[in-house]
C-alpha cells in the first residue's frame, strides 16, 4: 500500500506538471513560439527525457540485480542448512537435539521470509534469535567425536554452520534495501519538469494530453517495481520461500 501511495502521488506530480506547462503556453503570447524556440524546447525536452530514461534503468537494474543477489544468497543458505542436517545425521543420535533445534530455527526464518510482512523483519536480528543460533553453533562444538568419522563430520559441521550464521547476517542486513531516497525524489522532480514541457509543448487537443496522461501512468507504475524490489524480503515482489519450504521438510530425515 505505501508503494502504491508513491506511485499515485509521482502519477499526480507528474500530470500537475504537465498542466503547469500547458496553462503556461496559453499564456504566453504567440510571438514567443518561433521555429528556433520551439526546436530548442524540444531538444531540452529530449535531453531531459534521456537521462530521465537513463536513470529510471539504472534504478530499475540496480533494484534488480539486489534482488537476485538475495535470491541466490536465501537458496544458499538453504542448501547449507541441508548439508549441516545431514552432517548431524551422519555423526549419529548425539546429535539428534542439535537436528531439532536447526529445524526449530531454521522454521521460524523460513516461516518470516513465506508471510513477507516488514514488520517481522526484525525477528531477523533479533537477540533471541541470535542467542538461539549462538547455542546451536557451540552444541556442534561440544560434540565428543568418538571417532575420526564423527570428528571429520564435527569440523564440516562446524564450517558449515559458520557460513550459514554469515549467510544469515547477509540475507538480514539487506532488509531494508539499499535505495537513496534523495536520489528518487530527484528522479521525480526530473520527470515533473520534462512532463511540464511535454505540457508546454503539445497542442489543446485531446488525443496529446491523452498520450500525456498515458505516459504519466506507465512512468508512474515503475516507481512502485522499483520500490518493491528493493525490499527482496518483504511486500508483493519478493523472495519466493518455495525452496526454502523444500529444504524445510527434509531436514530431521
Amino acid at each position: 500500500m505505501e508503494d502504491m501511495a508513491v506511485s499515485l502521488a509521482t502519477l499526480g506530480a507528474l500530470l500537475a506538471g504537465a498542466w503547469l506547462g500547458h496553462a503556461l503556453r496559453l499564456r504566453l503570447p504567440p510571438i514567443q513560439w518561433s521555429t528556433e524556440a520551439t526546436a530548442t524546447i524540444k531538444l531540452m525536452v529530449t535531453l531531459l527525457a534521456c537521462v530521465a530514461g537513463l536513470a529510471l534503468a539504472s534504478l530499475l537494474a540496480s533494484s534488480k540485480a539486489g534482488f537476485d543477489e538475495v535470491r541466490t544468497e536465501v537458496n544458499q543458505n538453504a542448501s547449507r542448512v541441508h548439508q549441516l542436517d545431514q552432517l548431524l545425521g551422519g555423526y549419529g543420535p548425539e546429535a539428534a537435539p542439535l537436528r531439532t533445534e536447526l529445524a526449530a530455527q531454521y522454521a521460524a526464518f523460513v516461516q518470516v521470509l513465506q508471510d513477507g510482512r516488514r514488520e517481522d523483519l526484525p525477528r531477523l536480528t533479533s537477540h533471541d534469535t541470535v542467542r538461539a543460533w549462538d547455542d546451536l553453533q557451540r552444541g556442534i562444538a561440544a560434540l565428543h567425536a568418538a571417532n575420526e568419522k564423527q570428528r571429520l563430520l564435527q569440523r564440516e559441521a562446524i564450517d558449515v554452520a559458520g557460513a550459514i550464521g554469515e549467510s544469515h547476517w547477509n540475507i538480514a542486513l539487506k532488509k531494508e534495501g539499499y535505495l537513496s531516497t534523495p536520489l528518487m525524489v530527484t528522479l521525480v522532480a526530473w520527470l515533473v519538469v520534462m512532463f511540464g514541457m511535454f505540457g508546454l509543448l503539445a497542442p489543446s487537443d485531446p488525443h496529446p494530453r491523452a498520450a500525456i496522461a498515458t505516459s504519466a501512468l506507465l512512468v508512474a507504475l515503475v516507481v512502485p517495481l522499483i520500490l518493491e524490489m528493493n525490499l527482496p524480503l518483504a511486500g508483493a515482489i519478493r523472495v519466493s520461500a518455495t525452496p526454502l519450504l523444500a529444504v524445510l521438510a527434509q531436514l530431521g530425515h
